[in-house]
Protein backbone atom coordinates (compact mmCIF):
# COMPACT_ATOMS: atom_id res chain seq x y z
CA UNK A 1 0.00 0.00 0.00
CA UNK A 2 1.38 3.34 -1.13
CA UNK A 3 1.29 5.54 2.11
CA UNK A 4 4.22 8.46 1.30
CA UNK A 5 5.51 9.63 -2.29
CA UNK A 6 8.51 7.56 -1.79
CA UNK A 7 6.38 4.42 -1.92
CA UNK A 8 4.89 5.86 -5.31
CA UNK A 9 8.36 5.40 -7.10
CA UNK A 10 9.45 2.35 -5.40
CA UNK A 11 6.47 0.13 -5.98
CA UNK A 12 6.13 1.43 -9.35
CA UNK A 13 9.36 0.85 -10.53
CA UNK A 14 8.78 -2.82 -9.07
CA UNK A 15 5.24 -3.26 -11.05
CA UNK A 16 5.81 -1.79 -14.60
CA UNK A 17 9.13 -0.92 -15.01
CA UNK A 18 9.76 0.02 -17.92
CA UNK A 19 6.93 2.04 -18.62
CA UNK A 20 6.64 5.35 -19.01
CA UNK A 21 6.71 7.68 -16.12
CA UNK A 22 7.23 10.72 -17.89
CA UNK A 23 7.27 12.15 -20.95
CA UNK A 24 8.60 16.06 -21.47
CA UNK A 25 9.61 17.65 -25.09
CA UNK A 26 10.04 13.77 -26.50
CA UNK A 27 12.32 12.60 -23.73
CA UNK A 28 11.11 9.81 -21.47
CA UNK A 29 12.08 8.29 -18.37
CA UNK A 30 10.71 4.82 -17.29
CA UNK A 31 9.34 3.77 -13.75
CA UNK A 32 12.95 2.26 -13.21
CA UNK A 33 14.33 5.45 -14.30
CA UNK A 34 12.96 7.64 -11.94
CA UNK A 35 13.02 5.57 -8.91
CA UNK A 36 16.80 5.64 -9.52
CA UNK A 37 16.80 9.16 -10.40
CA UNK A 38 14.81 9.48 -6.72
CA UNK A 39 17.19 7.50 -5.24
CA UNK A 40 20.11 9.18 -5.92
CA UNK A 41 19.02 13.00 -5.37
CA UNK A 42 17.51 11.33 -1.48
CA UNK A 43 21.28 10.50 -1.29
CA UNK A 44 22.36 13.42 -3.01
CA UNK A 45 19.97 15.48 -0.10
CA UNK A 46 21.62 13.57 2.51
CA UNK A 47 24.99 14.16 1.59
CA UNK A 48 23.88 17.84 1.62
CA UNK A 49 22.80 17.70 5.60
CA UNK A 50 19.14 17.54 4.71
CA UNK A 51 17.48 15.75 7.82
CA UNK A 52 14.28 14.17 8.22
CA UNK A 53 10.86 16.97 7.75
CA UNK A 54 14.11 20.10 6.40
CA UNK A 55 12.84 21.57 3.70
CA UNK A 56 14.33 21.62 0.44
CA UNK A 57 12.90 23.79 -2.62
CA UNK A 58 12.39 24.25 -6.28
CA UNK A 59 12.50 27.39 -8.74
CA UNK A 60 11.86 26.65 -12.44
CA UNK A 61 9.36 26.66 -14.79
CA UNK A 62 7.69 23.24 -14.64
CA UNK A 63 10.66 20.56 -15.52
CA UNK A 64 10.47 16.94 -15.40
CA UNK A 65 13.74 17.03 -13.22
CA UNK A 66 11.07 18.47 -9.90
CA UNK A 67 9.51 14.81 -9.43
CA UNK A 68 12.56 12.79 -9.14
CA UNK A 69 13.68 15.91 -6.66
CA UNK A 70 10.28 15.10 -5.37
CA UNK A 71 10.02 11.48 -4.38
CA UNK A 72 14.10 12.00 -3.41
CA UNK A 73 12.84 14.28 -1.00
CA UNK A 74 9.97 11.59 0.03
CA UNK A 75 12.23 8.91 0.58
CA UNK A 76 14.26 10.65 3.10
CA UNK A 77 11.18 12.38 4.92
CA UNK A 78 12.38 15.74 4.00
CA UNK A 79 10.04 18.43 2.52
CA UNK A 80 9.23 20.03 -0.84
CA UNK A 81 8.50 23.39 -1.48
CA UNK A 82 7.71 25.03 -5.15
CA UNK A 83 8.41 28.64 -5.16
CA UNK A 84 6.11 30.91 -7.07
CA UNK A 85 8.82 31.99 -10.08
CA UNK A 86 6.44 34.61 -11.51
CA UNK A 87 7.64 36.09 -7.68
CA UNK A 88 10.04 39.09 -7.64
CA UNK A 89 13.49 38.30 -5.92
CA UNK A 90 12.54 39.94 -2.89
CA UNK A 91 9.65 37.94 -2.41
CA UNK A 92 10.87 34.62 -3.81
CA UNK A 93 14.02 34.87 -0.37
CA UNK A 94 11.18 35.57 1.65
CA UNK A 95 9.44 31.82 0.60
CA UNK A 96 12.93 30.59 0.95
CA UNK A 97 14.14 32.21 4.24
CA UNK A 98 10.47 31.32 6.21
CA UNK A 99 10.59 27.62 4.56
CA UNK A 100 14.27 27.39 6.17
CA UNK A 101 14.96 25.83 2.84
CA UNK A 102 18.33 23.76 2.63
CA UNK A 103 18.96 23.01 -0.61
CA UNK A 104 17.67 24.85 -3.91
CA UNK A 105 17.28 23.00 -7.40
CA UNK A 106 17.43 26.43 -9.24
CA UNK A 107 16.51 27.22 -12.86
CA UNK A 108 18.99 28.62 -15.03
CA UNK A 109 16.81 31.41 -15.93
CA UNK A 110 16.36 32.44 -12.32
CA UNK A 111 20.11 32.81 -11.29
CA UNK A 112 19.93 36.42 -11.79
CA UNK A 113 17.44 36.48 -9.00
CA UNK A 114 19.04 34.44 -6.79
CA UNK A 115 21.86 36.30 -7.21
CA UNK A 116 19.92 39.31 -5.41
CA UNK A 117 18.96 36.90 -2.67
CA UNK A 118 20.57 36.38 0.74
CA UNK A 119 19.55 32.77 2.05
CA UNK A 120 21.61 31.79 5.18
CA UNK A 121 19.64 28.09 5.52
CA UNK A 122 20.35 27.82 1.84
CA UNK A 123 23.85 25.47 1.67
CA UNK A 124 23.17 23.75 -1.42
CA UNK A 125 22.17 25.04 -4.82
CA UNK A 126 21.68 22.87 -7.58
CA UNK A 127 20.91 24.18 -10.96
CA UNK A 128 18.56 23.08 -13.76
CA UNK A 129 20.77 23.93 -17.15
CA UNK A 130 23.76 26.33 -18.04
CA UNK A 131 25.13 27.56 -13.80
CA UNK A 132 27.36 30.04 -16.09
CA UNK A 133 30.33 31.11 -13.67
CA UNK A 134 28.82 30.38 -10.33
CA UNK A 135 30.20 27.03 -9.66
CA UNK A 136 27.13 26.11 -8.77
CA UNK A 137 26.82 22.30 -9.71
CA UNK A 138 23.82 20.94 -12.58
CA UNK A 139 21.39 18.17 -11.59
CA UNK A 140 22.76 15.93 -14.23
CA UNK A 141 26.16 16.74 -12.14
CA UNK A 142 25.04 16.05 -8.83
CA UNK A 143 22.37 13.65 -9.13
CA UNK A 144 24.97 11.22 -11.09
CA UNK A 145 27.31 11.75 -8.49
CA UNK A 146 25.24 9.71 -6.31
CA UNK A 147 24.34 5.59 -6.28
CA UNK A 148 20.56 4.85 -6.22
CA UNK A 149 20.69 3.08 -2.93
CA UNK A 150 17.29 3.10 -0.92
CA UNK A 151 17.78 5.00 2.04
CA UNK A 152 15.66 2.83 4.28
CA UNK A 153 14.08 5.62 6.00
CA UNK A 154 10.64 5.71 7.94
CA UNK A 155 8.07 7.66 6.95
CA UNK A 156 4.27 8.10 8.18
CA UNK A 157 1.57 8.90 6.78
CA UNK A 158 1.05 11.81 8.92
CA UNK A 159 4.63 13.43 8.29
CA UNK A 160 4.89 16.41 6.22
CA UNK A 161 5.71 16.10 2.25
CA UNK A 162 4.79 18.97 0.52
CA UNK A 163 4.76 22.82 1.74
CA UNK A 164 2.96 24.95 -0.64
CA UNK A 165 2.00 28.84 -0.08
CA UNK A 166 -0.80 30.62 -0.60
CA UNK A 167 -0.66 34.51 -2.96
CA UNK A 168 -0.10 36.41 -0.12
CA UNK A 169 -3.09 38.99 -1.20
CA UNK A 170 -3.42 40.06 2.44
CA UNK A 171 -0.46 40.30 3.20
CA UNK A 172 3.14 37.48 3.08
CA UNK A 173 2.50 34.25 1.38
CA UNK A 174 1.64 31.40 3.94
CA UNK A 175 3.27 28.05 4.17
CA UNK A 176 0.56 25.79 4.13
CA UNK A 177 1.74 22.13 5.32
CA UNK A 178 0.31 18.82 3.13
CA UNK A 179 0.69 15.57 4.91
CA UNK A 180 1.15 12.46 2.92
CA UNK A 181 -2.20 11.33 4.31
CA UNK A 182 -3.74 14.74 3.42
CA UNK A 183 -2.33 14.61 -0.13
CA UNK A 184 -3.64 11.12 -0.70
CA UNK A 185 -6.89 11.67 0.98
CA UNK A 186 -7.98 13.21 -1.93
CA UNK A 187 -7.58 10.18 -4.09
CA UNK A 188 -10.68 7.88 -4.77
CA UNK A 189 -9.40 4.42 -3.49
CA UNK A 190 -6.14 5.49 -1.90
CA UNK A 191 -7.22 3.53 1.21
CA UNK A 192 -6.41 6.90 3.26
CA UNK A 193 -9.66 8.61 3.93
CA UNK A 194 -13.13 6.93 3.30
CA UNK A 195 -14.12 6.62 -0.21
CA UNK A 196 -16.13 10.31 -1.20
CA UNK A 197 -17.96 8.66 -3.85
CA UNK A 198 -15.92 11.27 -6.69
CA UNK A 199 -14.74 8.95 -9.72
CA UNK A 200 -11.83 10.39 -11.18
CA UNK A 201 -10.81 7.73 -14.00
CA UNK A 202 -7.12 7.25 -13.25
CA UNK A 203 -5.66 4.03 -13.53
CA UNK A 204 -2.28 2.27 -15.15
CA UNK A 205 -2.99 3.32 -18.71
CA UNK A 206 -3.58 6.94 -17.64
CA UNK A 207 -1.62 9.69 -19.86
CA UNK A 208 -1.87 12.53 -17.76
CA UNK A 209 -0.87 16.24 -19.01
CA UNK A 210 0.71 18.50 -16.68
CA UNK A 211 0.30 21.84 -17.80
CA UNK A 212 -0.45 23.77 -14.53
CA UNK A 213 2.73 25.56 -12.75
CA UNK A 214 4.23 23.21 -10.42
CA UNK A 215 4.11 25.04 -7.26
CA UNK A 216 0.32 24.87 -8.02
CA UNK A 217 -1.63 21.65 -6.52
CA UNK A 218 -2.87 21.95 -9.62
CA UNK A 219 0.33 21.21 -11.21
CA UNK A 220 1.96 19.21 -8.90
CA UNK A 221 -0.30 17.50 -6.85
CA UNK A 222 -2.15 16.60 -10.09
CA UNK A 223 0.90 14.77 -11.54
CA UNK A 224 1.24 12.96 -8.49
CA UNK A 225 -2.48 12.07 -8.94
CA UNK A 226 -1.21 10.35 -11.75
CA UNK A 227 1.93 8.51 -10.71
CA UNK A 228 -0.34 6.94 -7.39
CA UNK A 229 -2.08 4.69 -9.77
CA UNK A 230 0.98 4.48 -12.06
CA UNK A 231 0.02 6.35 -14.84
CA UNK A 232 2.19 8.11 -17.35
CA UNK A 233 2.59 11.62 -16.56
CA UNK A 234 3.27 14.17 -20.08
CA UNK A 235 5.03 17.65 -18.36
CA UNK A 236 4.72 21.13 -20.25
CA UNK A 237 6.68 23.27 -19.69
CA UNK A 238 4.47 27.02 -19.87
CA UNK A 239 0.85 26.97 -20.32
CA UNK A 240 0.24 26.95 -23.63
CA UNK A 241 -3.08 26.55 -25.32
CA UNK A 242 -1.52 25.91 -28.38
CA UNK A 243 0.77 23.28 -26.99
CA UNK A 244 -2.10 21.89 -24.76
CA UNK A 245 -4.33 20.93 -27.86
CA UNK A 246 -1.34 19.08 -29.74
CA UNK A 247 -0.27 17.06 -27.11
CA UNK A 248 -4.11 16.04 -26.62
CA UNK A 249 -3.67 14.43 -29.95
CA UNK A 250 0.04 13.26 -30.50
CA UNK A 251 -0.18 12.08 -26.63
CA UNK A 252 -3.41 10.83 -26.39
CA UNK A 253 -3.71 12.36 -23.01
CA UNK A 254 -6.81 10.96 -21.34
CA UNK A 255 -6.59 13.20 -18.31
CA UNK A 256 -6.22 16.91 -17.54
CA UNK A 257 -7.00 19.56 -15.22
CA UNK A 258 -7.14 22.79 -16.31
CA UNK A 259 -8.19 26.22 -14.85
CA UNK A 260 -10.96 27.99 -16.00
CA UNK A 261 -8.77 30.96 -17.89
CA UNK A 262 -7.09 28.51 -19.83
CA UNK A 263 -10.45 26.52 -21.07
CA UNK A 264 -11.21 30.13 -22.19
CA UNK A 265 -8.23 30.18 -24.51
CA UNK A 266 -8.97 26.88 -25.48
Amino acid sequence: MITSLGDIVEQHAETFPDKAAIIQEGASWTYRDLRDLSRRAAQGLLNAGVEQQNRVAFLDRSSREYFPFLFGAGLINAVTVAVNWRLAAPEMEYILNNAGARVLLIGEEFLGHLAQMNLPSTTTVIVLGDPGDTGYPTWDEWVNSFEPEFPNIDVAPEDICYQLYTSGTTGLPKGVEISNRNLFGMLPDSGMLPNSGVEWSFDSDSVNLVSMPLFHIAGSGWGVCAFFFGGTNVILRDVDPVEILRLIDTERITNILLVPAVLQFI
